[in-house]
């Protein structure tokens, strides 16, 4: 290979980011590494690492939006880019890095980061596998090809390479109870990839179970291992707020324990979480608002207003599991003399803020992503967000109710 300096990988737009190239055919050609070297100064430095070729265009974008254009200029970028006959991701770096070269100032953008897969992808969701639970007809997850070939399958499922389909066969003849059969065998296949430590979703170790929405029968299977299977998972979010003298609202928003191993010191819901498979939505609200917020329970149950649902359907640029979310959503109006405190290591504060606090901070990076969804939700409902206020305004309340690509009822 050689490293070429051309008009190519130049661009005025961006003149913070220094980029090499080393390529052997740019027209023939797909990235199949990425290496992104940050220097912040001179004795800090922080890698990431990308494997696979199908993330690239998603994968600078977001690295480079959580950039300050200061921050930029210690950026540099070193695509190795390998020949091939069909790409499975061709792309124009420079208008890539010329999209990148303003932060995100959009609720939109916000949206779309969480919710980055394709409409199409129920019919269109080459290169992954869909996940059969038979004699069903409709896929329940898509999985990609990576854990296809990396996870211990038992023998209860089939791999079709030709169709890419994953099925877990009907129950033995004989055998009438579908969720015990359908249960062992995903715990089967999870218990040995924690005991062989193949993926570190898993952090080898166990996790609660999460329902596969919209099985025929309750089926579950460990919540960490969720992404692996690429199903919808359920999320609670509780939103509470109080009423200033002049009328406006202000939100209660939790700040993240730093000890947190996901997206720790960023902001958050008042209350959420994921919920178990024997839970309702309600149940988990309940629990996470004593837990997490020590808010009592008579007082949330009596006050508590379901208000819809969020969907998404997110493709994790660092791994390229696919999953989606369905995250019910509720609202607590709370007295002015209730103030949330937190009651486990999951959350450090809860800060009281006016909405549009609340939205600069989410346009600054400081809140953790699939949250960004929620709260521009509450605005939509409660007249913060409107067609006159925001342009996107139409997109938005599409964008918060998408078709996800799994079924969410057993018919």
């Amino acid at each position: 290979m050689q490293t070429k300096d051309d008009s190519w990988c130049s661009n005025k737009k961006v003149p913070a980011a220094q980029i090499r190239i080393v390529r052997s055919s740019l027209k023939q050609s797909q990235i199949s590494y990425i290496r992104i070297h940050h220097r912040s100064t001179r004795s800090s430095h922080q890698e990431a690492q990308y494997l696979h070729t199908e993330y690239c265009r998603f994968t600078i974008l977001t690295l480079l939006e959580r950039l300050t254009p200061r921050a930029r200029g210690s950026l540099l970028v070193y695509l190795i880019v390998i020949p091939t006959h069909n790409p499975l991701f061709p792309f124009n770096l420079c208008s890539l890095l010329a999209m990148a070269s303003s932060s995100p100032k959009r609720l939109l953008d916000l949206i779309a980061y969480v919710d980055n897969v394709p409409l199409n992808f129920e019919a269109d969701c080459h290169p992954y596998y869909r996940l059969y639970l038979a004699p069903d007809p409709r896929p329940h997850g898509y999985v990609h090809p990576d854990t296809i070939a990396r996870m211990p399958w038992p023998a209860s499922f089939s791999i079709d390479h030709k169709e890419q389909t994953v099925t877990l066969a009907a129950p033995p003849q004989g055998s009438s109870n579908f969720s015990a059969y359908a249960n062992a065998s995903f715990q089967e296949a999870i218990d040995s990839a924690i005991d062989k430590d193949i993926f570190p979703i898993l952090h080898q170790e166990h996790s609660e179970p999460f329902r596969i929405v919209g099985a025929r029968e309750p089926v579950q299977l460990e919540r960490f291992a969720a992404p692996l299977f690429g199903i919808a998972c359920r999320g609670a979010h509780l939103t509470g707020y109080v009423r200033a003298p002049d009328g406006s609202i202000q939100i209660w928003v939790a700040r993240r324990s730093k000890s947190l191993f996901t997206y720790p010191g960023m902001l958050d819901s008042t209350v959420a979480g994921g919920i178990k498979a024997s839970h309702s939505p309600l149940d988990c609200i309940l629990a996470e608002a004593m837990e997490e917020a020590c808010l009592p329970e008579e007082l949330v149950k009596s006050q508590v207003r379901a208000v819809g649902a969020v969907t998404m359907a997110n493709r994790n640029p660092r791994n390229g599991l696919m999953h989606s979310d369905i995250i019910y959503v509720y609202d607590l109006e709370l007295p002015a003399d209730v103030v949330p405190t937190p009651g486990d290591d999951e959350v450090e504060t809860f800060i009281l803020m006016g909405c549009e606090e609340v939205r600069q901070r989410m346009l600054a990076g400081e809140f953790k992503p699939n949250v960004c969804p929620v709260m521009i939700d509450f605005m939509v409902r409660h007249g913060e967000l409107t067609a006159e206020s925001e342009q996107d305004y139409a997109e938005i309340c599409q964008r918060l109710k998408r078709r996800i690509p799994v079924p969410t009822t057993p018919e």
